[in-house]
């Protein structure tokens, strides 16, 4: 009994190692494809727009992946420029095609949600 224990133990780390490596692709193509280099995450599906949830999506898996880097420019870019002082929260869509990026400056519950896990999890991670 106890070898079939370790047998499934040593198959489920081999198993959990081979995902985290090709987890670790996926990030690096996900970054390529919708993080640009100042922070923002770009829905390309959209007109290239950015969504809150898009910014605590993207800060969540930087978390995930360690990538300390990328988890402060996305942090950086939605704190300059979503975040509102008047409710503690942040814009929900930024437009930058048009004239006032932000025209609707309303917040959204999913993207805020998100914004505060990643903050959260990314403090205890990296002993912010």
């Amino acid at each position: 009994m106890k070898k079939i224990f370790w047998v499934m133990i040593s198959l489920w780390l081999t198993a959990f190692s081979c995902a985290a490596d090709v987890g670790n692709l996926g990030w690096q193509q996900y970054k390529q494809a919708f993080v640009l280099p100042d922070g923002r995450v770009v829905d390309t599906g959209n007109h290239d727009v950015s969504h809150s949830e898009g910014q605590g999506y993207g800060m969540l898996m930087a978390v995930f992946n360690d990538d300390k880097q990328t988890f402060a420019n996305i942090w950086r870019w939605t704190r300059q420029t979503l975040y509102r002082d008047d409710v503690g929260l942040f814009s929900w869509r930024y437009e930058p095609q048009e004239k006032v990026a932000i025209a609707d400056p309303n917040t959204a519950s999913d993207g805020d949600t998100l914004i505060a896990w990643a903050l959260l999890l990314g403090g205890k991670k990296m002993e912010r």
